[in-house]
């Protein structure tokens, strides 16, 4: 699921919207730091960008959705005539997007630049399908709070290397390492025995977490104390609380089910004293 999220990345920041290979987008520079004329992009902002849609934009929704309901985990969200409109509404809405953004940034990639996206995004459904499953180790899953601590660490490290102005290598070079190390040790955790629920939602939890600060971090320091910057830090304040509350609530609920699974069970003679 992690691979084809990257995938997802690939293909909207380059055929949709093209930030990938746009200098001028929208006025943002985003490919001021780190730009490589013979690439025509910047690999700082697109292992940047790409994270950001394969962990936010993909994982977490994915992973908070199906514990929303946890007695359809492993079931399809959608039969097939449904699976098939919403390609269709997808591909729709992409093409009107790249439209728009067309006309209005007057900019669209070059052909080779959008051919090596493509020739990525299929190496990525390829090895997404090929991955072997990590085998399980004979340790146990750490506790849900070192799971969310471990990604919230890692995904605050992912934001911060934009966060704070370093040389360019050295800038791609910590974000290369963070996403190794984080993932590593993400993977490490749950080949252990014992990793369920409570660690899966505790590791999107940490991400979470970190959308929360560093977004109030930014809105504050691009808007300050204006309205628009109170109503941004205030929301991100109000989705800080609601994590926690969902958070305590949603690890409750599995200590009880938990406790309830491990009660043994009574069967009804016995329970009514017949023999």
């Amino acid at each position: 699921m992690a691979v084809l999220a990257v995938t997802y990345g690939l293909t909207e920041e380059s055929f949709v919207v093209g930030t990938l290979f746009n200098p001028d987008y929208l006025g943002l520079d985003l490919l001021d730091h780190g730009w490589v004329p013979a690439l025509g992009t910047s690999p700082i902002w697109a292992v940047y960008v790409v994270g950001i849609h394969a962990v936010w934009s993909i994982l977490v929704p994915i992973v908070l959705a199906e514990h929303l309901f946890p007695a359809r985990p492993r079931t399809p969200w959608l039969p097939v005539p449904g699976l098939i409109l919403v390609v269709v509404v997808y591909l729709a809405g992409a093409v009107l997007l790249a439209l728009g953004t067309f006309f209005t940034t007057g900019f669209f990639p070059q052909p080779r630049q959008l051919a090596v996206v493509a020739v990525l995004a299929a190496a990525a459904v390829l090895i997404a399908v090929l991955l072997p499953r990590a085998p399980r180790r004979s340790g146990p899953a750490p506790a849900p709070t070192r799971v969310a601590l471990t990604t919230l660490l890692g995904c605050s490290a992912f934001i911060g290397t934009q966060l704070v102005p370093t040389p360019p290598v050295l800038t791609i070079l910590l974000m290369l390492v963070v996403i190794g190390a984080t993932a590593a040790q993400v993977v490490r955790f749950s080949t252990g025995s014992g990793w369920g629920p409570a660690q899966r939602v505790a590791a999107a939890s940490g991400a979470v977490g970190t959308y929360c600060w560093t977004g109030f971090v930014i809105q504050t320091t691009t808007y300050g104390a204006t309205l628009p910057g109170i109503l941004a830090q205030s929301g991100f304040v109000i989705l800080a609380v609601l994590l926690v509350a969902g958070a305590r609530r949603g690890a409750r609920r599995l200590r009880e089910e938990s406790r309830r699974a491990s009660e043994p069970t009574i069967p009804p003679a016995a329970a009514t004293g017949d023999r």
